[in-house]
């Protein structure tokens, strides 16, 4: 509008190359909104991979559409140099790879994220358990919500049953995320083997950052 429509009608020369200068923007700007999705994805990748396909896909987008306003909307930037790439490549770009190094390994050993560990049944739990669970041993009638239904329900001695534990390594502030932690054993074979490595990675690699850097 400024300028196939102010512009020509402007009252003076200045008003007219003030109404064709375009839109102001900052370079660090554009840098802080490619970081943010960049950190986002990353963060949150071990647990929805598919954010990766929506990265490519917002990054080409803004590529596009940035690269548009440059050529034609935008006004022209003043000379920075190659100081914002170069400390975005170095110091950013480094601390979103490790932060998401330590939440990958967190993740990981996370799961399956319910909180509960299977006891070895009704009747053969620790003392603490022991009289909690077998009192729920026996025929129980159960009706739903509204009383329109009513089940019969049998809980033998050798039905699974399950307690309470903590699954989050995060919370207990323990780090490295490695099954060392874990206050029940809730892990697989293969998730602690996995989660060891994930964890030591990690730390071996903020240990290499923190050199780095």
């Amino acid at each position: 509008i400024e300028r196939h429509y102010l512009a020509p009608r402007a009252g003076s020369q200045e008003e007219m190359n003030s109404r064709m200068r375009g839109e102001e923007w900052h370079l660090a700007e554009r840098y802080s909104s490619m970081s943010k999705i960049l950190f986002l994805t990353l963060w949150y990748c071990s647990i929805y991979p598919a954010g990766f396909f929506l990265c490519a896909m917002a990054l080409f987008i803004n590529q596009f559409a940035e690269r548009f306003s440059l050529m034609r909307t935008w006004r022209q930037a003043p000379r920075l140099g190659p100081h914002t790439s170069s400390f975005s490549r170095r110091y950013v770009f480094t601390l979103v790879i490790s932060a998401m190094a330590v939440a990958s390994s967190y993740s990981w050993a996370g799961f399956p994220y319910d909180n509960l560990c299977e006891n070895e049944g009704a009747g053969d739990n620790d003392d603490r358990n022991n009289d909690e669970l077998e009192d729920y041993i026996g025929t129980w009638d159960v009706v739903s919500f509204d009383g329109s239904r009513n089940v019969e329900v049998t809980v033998s001695d050798v039905d699974p049953s399950y307690r309470f534990c903590q699954q989050s390594l995060y919370w207990s502030g323990n780090f490295p995320a490695i099954p060392y932690w874990q206050n029940d054993e809730w892990m697989s074979k293969e998730q602690e083997l996995l989660t060891t490595v994930y964890g030591l990675t990690s730390l071996f690699l903020l240990i290499g950052v923190c050199l780095w850097t």
